[in-house]
């Protein structure tokens, strides 16, 4: 069984993507700048956003944090960013979500130029990745399929399942792998919480991607020997023996799953780093087009 190492394979990206970003600024004498706005106080929210720009910082990117109340209005948050849209002096910007419940989360993420929108979260970006003219790709979807690449995982052909449908994680995936393009042409089943006899899809899974949000759902009798298995969730569960009085867990029975399958991603160290890396590549293409 192999570890899929997030953590390094994403580091070798972000040294790549380092070079390009001082290449740029040679070139250009300006580096590309993400805007980032971020409602309310959620701690997992600004731990994120906090990783995203140093990580930005560190690789030459600029960032300018927008921070907003839990009580903003979403004419504010729309203000901001028709403001930021024409401002070429912003080549990103990002929504960080998820959004306080009073906010309209679809009309202010459309709201954001599509050539500016390095989530890939609005309508026109979603539309053009399921037309197969993808413009910019969600960065953890991005990141999941650069891990198979960097681990020499075939794709085409093969038996790909995804559990969980959101529009950041299931649905970008879903079409990224169907897709006729190199490193996809998988046939994809998209499982969700309606899913009748769930074993039945996951244990026919060659690659099976698991983002669901629920703490070790999957276990060992519901995946096929030899199956790669990648773990998209990050959970906190209750325990009494760390010093913190919790760990971090996914969304796979890590533990029980090791003898059965072929290669599978830890967390935390698997795909979360890519999630980043993968953002500042897409910040970077921004540049090109602003």
């Amino acid at each position: 069984m192999k570890i899929i190492d997030g953590k390094n394979i994403s580091k070798e990206i972000i040294k790549n993507i380092q070079e390009k970003v001082q290449l740029k600024i040679q070139a250009d004498s300006y580096s590309p700048k993400l805007a980032i706005i971020l409602v309310g106080d959620d701690y997992a929210s600004l731990t994120y956003v906090s990783a995203k720009i140093r990580t930005c910082e560190k690789v030459g990117i600029s960032t300018q944090l927008f921070k907003f109340d839990d009580n903003v209005k979403n004419g504010q948050v729309i203000d901001k960013i028709n403001e930021l849209n024409i401002n070429p002096d912003y080549h990103g910007i990002l929504v960080q979500l998820p959004l306080p419940s009073h906010l309209n989360q679809r009309e202010i993420l459309d709201i954001i130029n599509p050539l500016k929108d390095v989530d890939g979260l609005t309508s026109s970006n979603t539309g053009l990745l399921a037309l197969n003219r993808p413009r910019f790709i969600p960065a953890t979807p991005l990141g999941i399929q650069k891990l198979l690449i960097e681990s020499k995982v075939e794709i085409e052909g093969k038996n790909i399942v995804i559990c969980g449908r959101s529009n950041i994680v299931g649905k970008p995936l879903f079409n990224l792998f169907s897709n006729d393009q190199v490193n996809a042409n998988a046939t994809v089943t998209l499982c969700h919480s309606k899913t009748k006899n769930l074993i039945n899809h996951t244990k026919n899974a060659d690659i099976l991607i698991v983002a669901v949000g629920k703490p070790e759902f999957i276990n060992e009798s519901m995946v096929k020997e030899g199956s790669i298995v990648i773990d998209v969730g990050i959970n906190r569960v209750k325990d009494d023996f760390n010093n913190k009085g919790y760990r971090i867990v996914g969304d796979v029975n890590f533990d029980s799953l090791m003898n059965k399958v072929s290669m599978i991603t830890p967390v935390p160290g698997g795909v979360g780093p890519m999630t980043i890396a993968m953002l500042l590549e897409n910040v970077l293409k921004s540049a090109s087009y602003i």
